[in-house]
């Protein structure tokens, strides 16, 4: 039997093949809304050209009899054939009416959510081309959250769209196995006497984050009911969304008072749910996880893989305290964590205070490009999934243009939707 050549995963790797043990829910799907007239031979062709571009499209996981930790395996370019590695079935809705096919796109979108991936056969890669009508389709598409987050989804877009207008892209972008060996390498620096690895361990330690008590809302369900609904860390993870629309109005305001305070929108709205926690549990201390893209080099902005992972974001509150001051130290936070970022692991700084299942609360900030224009197609992201932590409640803030939505996602074995919705309205108002 030949050898098989394989590469180490890197941190943020590890941290969820322990963690999806759990459940489907930890991958990046995204529904891309495709109107014009659609040649699907040439969206194959593109397919395949982004593909053959990343490795990270055409990775598996190999994890060899005794071993707990996998290693990456990847697929030669020239080996993938159209009806093996680019399984792209086609659904027909177009015989529906709207109200119908609205229905039936839910259902197709939960069954997809719930579809597992098998990682050492591959492809990992799913792709669903639905007709709506002649000039109307989605693609969607699922990788596991071990091969993309939410930015890989912007990137993939982005090239399909390219490709499938006949442009060329010049740029050799960065193979996340590179990454992953960067980051092995930082590891065994850090070990040694490295001062930037010691400044970073050094700033997590000060923050002293496993002496902090778990949120916990007043809305959540009672321990006796979490522990009959399974919630916990061994619990199979399967969360449920609740989405709001936020005016155009309110979304002006909410931009102009970011930049009265000379932040950005994401701080202003994480200032706000972290103010809103403070509110609802009376613990001066709040700790939730905020998702950093972690792509500070810009070598790493056309790459795909997992390069996002949560980061805790500490904020002190008192009766007496001013936004600006919140505001300042949110700003700080998210700065000072973006900074020294690679020094943290959840595992080693925060188990006693997360009971073993990461940061119970998060929230997320994306920005979505508007629609992509190639060949008389457009291409667009109409909805999209995301998941790199457990958790019981995430606010996910999404921004298309001037157009912002705020979605709450939450473990249904920890809360009612109508307790999650009241939460939302509460969020509103504030």
């Amino acid at each position: 039997m030949q050898p098989i050549k394989g590469y180490r995963i890197s941190s943020q790797q590890k941290h969820l093949w322990l963690l999806q043990q759990e459940g489907a829910a930890y991958r990046a799907q995204c529904a891309i809304l495709l109107e014009g007239s659609l040649d699907v031979g040439k969206l194959k062709a593109a397919l395949e050209k982004v593909i053959a571009r990343h490795e990270i499209l055409r990775t598996t996981f190999y994890r060899p009899t005794g071993m707990k930790i996998p290693f990456q395996v990847i697929a030669e370019p020239h080996k993938l054939a159209i009806g093996q590695t680019l399984l792209m079935p086609e659904l027909d809705l177009s015989e529906l009416d709207a109200e119908q096919q609205e229905a039936r796109l839910e259902e197709v979108f939960r069954e997809e959510r719930g579809r597992p991936f098998d990682f050492e056969q591959g492809p990992l890669l799913h792709l669903l081309l639905i007709a709506l009508s002649k000039r109307k389709h989605i693609l969607l598409a699922s990788l596991p959250s071990l091969c993309a987050d939410a930015w890989t989804l912007k990137n993939l877009v982005r090239e399909v769209s390219c490709f499938y207008g006949d442009q060329t892209l010049s740029d050799e972008p960065l193979q996340y196995v590179d990454y992953s060996e960067w980051q092995h390498e930082l590891a065994e620096a850090s070990e040694t006497e490295d001062a930037t690895a010691e400044t970073g361990r050094r700033y997590w330690s000060k923050q002293e984050l496993s002496s902090l008590p778990a949120l916990k809302l007043p809305l959540e369900k009672s321990p006796e009911e979490q522990r009959k609904n399974s919630c916990g860390p061994s619990a199979p993870f399967e969360p449920e969304a609740l989405t709001f629309n936020v005016g155009s109005e309110l979304s002006a305001k909410l931009e102009a008072a970011a930049q009265q305070a000379q932040t950005t929108i994401a701080v202003f709205l994480l200032a706000c749910w972290q103010t809103l926690l403070w509110r609802l549990t009376d613990q001066n201390e709040v700790l939730i996880g905020n998702v950093c893209d972690g792509r500070e080099h810009e070598l790493l902005h056309t790459a795909m893989g997992l390069f996002a992972k949560w980061l805790p974001i500490k904020t002190h509150f008192e009766e007496d305290y001013l936004l600006s001051e919140i505001l300042a130290q949110v700003d700080e936070s998210v700065r000072n964590g973006y900074k020294w970022k690679d020094y943290f692991n959840w595992a080693e700084h925060l188990a006693a205070a997360t009971d073993g299942s990461s940061a119970p609360i998060g929230f997320e900030f994306t920005e979505w490009p508007e629609a992509e224009q190639a060949a008389g197609v457009s291409f667009v992201i109409s909805r999209h999934y995301s998941f790199l932590e457990r958790f019981k409640l995430q606010l996910s803030c999404a921004r298309v243009g001037a157009h912002l939505t705020a979605t709450w996602h939450y473990d249904p074995a920890c809360y009612e939707g109508e307790d999650v919705s009241r939460l939302a309205g509460y969020f509103l108002t504030l």
